[in-house]
């Protein structure tokens, strides 16, 4: 069987036999990747806006349309707007709405009890018929009355009834009458209980009497019936900047008080409605994000006017809210950013696999040479010998579809199952057509080559063909410099030039080494003339005289080397950038701020700082806008801006040898003239000579810094740091610390119990949270692993352009030593003649590398926004990683040391008359 199977392939493949198996595996192995990283990023980007959608809250899945009672009065019925509306007609803009949304694409739910529709009146101050001293006590409260269908769906009755019976009021001596119901939460705040009356102060000459009939449990506080409006579940309490605190409160009436509710507030004109459209996005997919998106959009926009059914022409204001355009519009935004980054990789790790390919395509056309030479010689025609060649490459087709298949199976994704297949398709067309083109170029070039001996401008033809080469390279390097200006003009996600500039930029690289390297060669070739060694001088000679094809497998290194370095530069930036993002938005190891604005108790600063752990503290004084005066600045500083007071020298060793911005030394020296840090957003407004005011006693200030960043205050804008010794000098009462940052390896739970009782309510902030917040984003592993794979494929790549490379030469070099063995060469000597013939191209692979790398961080640099990753609002610089460059470089010299040494072995077990009877081929 196992000769049949040979016999076969054989045939098919002819004296290329290894190659064509080199170049079926590599086809089957690039069509499963080709399907299975579309595929898994499909799938991450799924699971990345669900996780952004859970993340968004109560809200996000549903729409909220909202419009005037009086407004579907008047669509309804013009020529009697007062009249009173039934439930049938409060039902009907939600009818109109669902087949609007439907209609757009929007994925509204198909179950009818998600949906709720309801009125709602203004908040107007209650008061307590005969409250208790509890209630009395509380401050101002102001409610509002809320009919919604569906009430019993989303809540429990506990205690009580349900209303259902009101009275309008019928003139300006009877007060009108409703019963409510409010829920445990609103009855706990309150002091409420079934039967207490409340007075609803709804105008001046008609107060409202409400009687709490049931009070309510609410099954889901999650639920998006609760979210559209948090005050139907629990009431809110407000402190307005200027005038008294207050409450802010819903209650419920019933179905059968509706009618009595438009009554009793001017014939609804005072009374807003409510719809809820539930959507069902637990099958959204990532592409379906943008036009989602855009539905809601342009939903907006046709909802503005919104056309009733059953009333030709009519018509009714509808103001759409909620639902998940602001997730979508984060999500896309990270998504753009994300694939902006990734496209960089997986596009240079597709073009360095076409390259390879390519490359593999040559090997069995090389490898099939002296056969095509036979065949060619007995009379076969150029279009027979592109058929023949043909065949091999029709091997691989079978492997590319089991691929294709393969990832299909292994990989689920919300893509059609071939939603990518021009990928895998370009595969078999260069596995198929690719052997047939070689082998019709390679015998139209014998043929040019042959009658060009015999013409009379034969002698022109190299210069023609050198001055190809040329324009060829200049067209290469132009195309490679374009892309890289579309990079840094617009961005890292700018089209197809931009994702593939990491690989375009290896290619001048690349040519320049194909110019470069073979003066060196003939240099060193030159300088090992004058040893005694013949070998060196032997293979630099055999170096010197290599051809084109012979320098491809160094431009397909270079490549996959720039792969590997983008690749580890984005891995190793995002890295470090997390960890720079997680002190930016924290500032220190913990950083606890005091409850209220009289800062810290006098025992809370002593425990917290000497609690187990703590390495490091240091405490920060803040004097708010008022507490101090800035001349002549005074009324031209922001009103948020602050002063903040730290011991400078506590505050450097807190933050050495952290990302976080040290303060200048002079802050810590006592002057006359008292040194501060200001906010790069406030240093523009101070000038030389100013003063500063605290608790009435003025002393001069000179900036002595600017600062990015503060870590007492991290994210704020409008602040000066102030050298606690300042207030000492000037007999200025210090104020208490509001800030206290510690640093260490401090147990968490003890932290925060310790915390709990000697500054009950402070607020903490710990960096290890931010850290895990950033590192366990939605896109953040995904990433990282396409990133680690991307570098892995990229490595095997090189090992196989190196190896296809080296199998290119083996015929020729396996003749030469055969000859030179006839001389005298030991087996010793030939192993080192074929390590120094291919040393130059593997050094050169390698220096390109690294110029690449380098050139990479210099020109692509400015281009890629991490920010996504990293949590920072400015742009992260790309850090190169030396050891993963010093890694794939090892790799593959190791791979070019164990390749020629096996080729070498091969050679000398062969024998010196098998390999001079196997002739040149050519």
């Amino acid at each position: 069987m196992t000769s049949l199977r040979t016999t076969v392939v054989g045939t098919v493949a002819g004296s290329g036999l290894g190659a064509a198996l080199v170049l079926a595996l590599l086809a089957g192995a690039g069509a499963f990747a080709a399907t299975v990283v579309p595929r898994e990023n499909a799938q991450a980007q799924s699971a990345a806006l669900h996780t952004e959608l859970a993340a968004s809250g109560p809200g996000t899945s549903a729409l909220f349309g909202s419009s005037v009672l009086s407004g579907l009065q008047d669509s309804l019925d013009p020529a009697a707007p007062d009249s009173r509306i039934s439930t049938d007609q409060l039902a009907a803009p939600e009818t109109a709405l669902r087949n609007e949304m439907a209609a757009l694409g929007v994925p509204v739910s198909t179950n009818r009890a998600d949906y709720w529709q309801g009125v709602n009146t203004s908040q107007y101050q209650v008061e307590f018929a005969d409250g208790t001293p509890a209630q009395t006590a509380l401050p101002q409260i102001r409610t509002a009355l809320n009919y919604r269908s569906d009430l019993a769906d989303h809540a429990v009755l506990v205690q009580g009834a349900m209303p259902d019976r009101a009275t309008s009021p019928a003139g300006a001596d009877r007060a009108g009458f409703f019963q409510v119901a409010v829920t445990e939460q609103t009855a706990a705040t309150f002091h409420l209980s079934v039967g207490t009356t409340l007075t609803l102060a709804a105008t001046a000459l008609t107060p409202i009497q409400l009687q709490i009939t049931g009070i309510l449990t609410v099954r889901d506080p999650a639920d998006e019936f609760w979210g559209h409006d948090p005050l139907a579940a629990a009431p809110d309490f407000i402190v307005p900047f200027n005038g008294p605190a207050y409450w802010l409160s819903d209650l419920f009436v019933g179905q059968g008080e509706v009618g009595a509710l438009e009554d009793a507030f001017s014939g609804g004109r005072g009374i807003r409605l409510a719809y809820a459209l539930p959507l069902d996005l637990s099958h959204l997919a990532g592409a379906q994000a943008q036009p989602l998106a855009d539905a809601i959009v342009i939903a907006t926009s046709y909802a503005a006017e919104l056309p009733l059914p059953g009333n030709a022409g009519a018509t009714l204001p509808v103001d759409l809210a909620g639902g998940p355009a602001q997730a979508l519009s984060g999500f896309l935004s990270q998504r753009r950013a994300v694939d902006a980054v990734l496209s960089m990789v997986v596009g240079s790790l597709a073009a360095v696999g076409l390259a390879v390919l390519v490359l593999c395509v040559l090997l069995l056309a090389e490898r099939r040479s002296a056969e095509f030479t036979l065949l060619r010689a007995r009379g076969a025609s150029g279009r027979q010998l592109a058929l023949l060649a043909a065949r091999a490459g029709a091997i691989s087709l079978i492997p590319a579809a089991a691929g294709l298949l393969l990832g299909v199976a292994l990989v689920p994704s919300p893509l059609p199952m071939f939603a990518d297949w021009w990928a895998p398709a370009l595969i078999a067309l260069v596995v198929l057509a690719g052997p047939g083109v070689a082998a019709a170029i390679r015998y139209r070039a014998r043929a040019a080559k042959t009658t060009n001996r015999s013409a009379t401008v034969g002698v022109r033809a190299p210069r023609r063909d050198r001055i190809r080469r040329v324009v060829g390279s200049v067209a290469a390097v132009v195309l490679c410099a374009g892309a890289v200006a579309v990079l840094r003009s617009y961005g890292s996600g700018s089209g197809l030039l931009a994702a593939l500039a990491p690989a375009l930029i290896a290619v001048p690289i690349a040519i320049g080494l194909y110019y470069l390297t073979p003066p060196v060669v003939r240099a060193l070739t030159r300088a090992a003339a004058r040893r005694r060694d013949a070998v060196p001088f032997l293979a630099m000679a055999r170096a010197s005289r290599g051809s084109t094809i012979a320098w491809l497998p160094s431009l397909a290194l270079v490549l996959t080397l720039a792969v590997v370095a983008v690749g580890s530069m984005v891995h190793d930036t995002i890295a470090s950038g997390e960890v720079a993002g997680s002190w930016a938005s924290v500032g220190a190891d913990e950083v606890i701020t005091a409850p209220g604005p009289g800062g810290f108790g006098p025992a809370a600063v002593p425990t917290l700082a000497t609690l187990p752990g703590v390495a490091r503290s240091a405490t920060a004084g803040v004097l708010g806008f008022g507490e101090f005066a800035v001349t002549p600045l005074a009324d031209n500083l922001p009103a948020d801006t602050v002063v903040v007071v730290v011991d400078p020298a506590r505050y450097n060793a807190l933050t050495a040898g952290t990302p976080a911005a040290r303060l200048p030394a002079d802050l810590a020296e006592p002057r006359a003239t008292v040194p501060i840090v200001v906010s790069a957003q406030l240093a523009m407004d101070f000038s030389p000579g100013g003063s500063m005011a605290i608790g009435g006693v003025s002393f001069p200030i000179a900036q002595a810094g600017i600062a990015t960043a503060t870590a007492a205050l991290p994210g704020a804008a409008d602040y000066v740091i102030l050298p606690s010794w300042a207030l000492g000098r000037y007999g200025i009462a210090a104020p208490a610390p509001s800030v206290l940052m510690l640093d260490g390896g401090i147990d968490a739970t003890t932290l925060t119990t310790t915390l709990d009782r000697v500054a009950p309510g402070a607020r903490l902030a710990q960096r290890a949270t931010a850290l895990s917040a950033l590192t366990h984003g939605p896109f953040q592993s995904d990433t990282f692993g396409t990133l680690d794979l991307s570098m892995l494929a990229a490595a095997l790549l090189a090992v196989v352009a190196l190896l296809a490379g080296l199998t290119m030469g083996a015929r020729s070099r396996e003749q030469a030593l055969a000859r030179l063995a006839t001389m005298g060469l030991s087996r010793r000597q030939a192993n080192r003649l074929v390590l120094l013939e291919n040393l130059p191209t593997v050094v050169a692979a390698l220096l390109g590398g690294v110029v690449c790398t380098v050139a990479i961080g210099v020109l692509l640099g400015p281009g890629i926004d991490l920010g996504v990753f990293t949590g920072a609002a400015q742009s992260v610089p790309l850090r190169v990683d030396p050891w993963i460059l010093t890694l794939a470089g090892a790799a593959i010299a190791l791979t070019a040391a164990v390749t020629l040494a096996g080729h070498t072995a091969a050679a000398h077990r062969r024998g010196v008359t098998a390999a001079l009877r196997l002739g040149n081929g050519e």
